[in-house]
């Protein structure tokens, strides 16, 4: 190779990277091939966990109550404030626009980060129509990260979440009937 040849190439290569100060935020997502969605259940609730390498894991919880709740469980720990935007998009082979449905104060007193109420359902749903879900942290790292949450494998283990939390109403309901 001449060096004018790997001149060439070392400039094509330099002029694709991001120019300082604006990079694009570090993104987290599993690779379709190793997107998977466990579903499990304790006794006293259901959940539905995703491992995100590099990043933690996510786990959407249901309560035999309804209610919902989404646990973000980092590798590395959240600062004192938390700011982030939830939204859901098109995946890579089926691109749809962003939309957002959620910007958020968090105040974690844990490593781990809670969500509850409507934001998760919408979440779960997008999911479960193939979408990808996702969590872009403003704040609490050093710098802007999104959290991808990949479509791939969901239906699996949603089939199984829902199961799961069909029976533990059907349990709650048959507790309150006796009393």
């Amino acid at each position: 190779m001449s060096i004018r040849t790997l001149l060439c190439h070392i400039a094509l290569v330099l002029g694709a990277l991001p120019a300082p100060g604006g990079a694009a935020p570090a993104s987290y997502e599993a690779a379709p091939d190793r997107s998977a969605w466990l579903s499990q259940h304790d006794g006293a609730a259901c959940h539905l966990s995703h491992q995100v390498p590099l990043f933690g894991s996510v786990t959407f919880s249901r309560e035999p109550s309804g209610r919902s709740l989404l646990t973000i469980a980092p590798v590395r720990p959240f600062g004192s404030e938390v700011k982030l935007v939830l939204a859901v998009r098109g995946t890579r082979w089926q691109p749809l626009p962003e939309q957002e449905l959620a910007l958020l104060y968090l105040y974690p007193a844990s490593p781990l980060l809670r969500i509850d109420g409507a934001y998760v359902e919408h979440l779960l749903t997008a999911l479960e129509q193939g979408r990808t879900a996702v969590i872009r942290f403003v704040g609490g790292f050093d710098g802007e990260h999104e959290l991808a949450l990949s479509p791939v494998g969901f239906r699996h283990g949603w089939a199984d979440y829902l199961s799961c939390a069909v029976a533990i109403a059907a349990t709650a309901s048959e507790a309150d009937d006796g009393f």
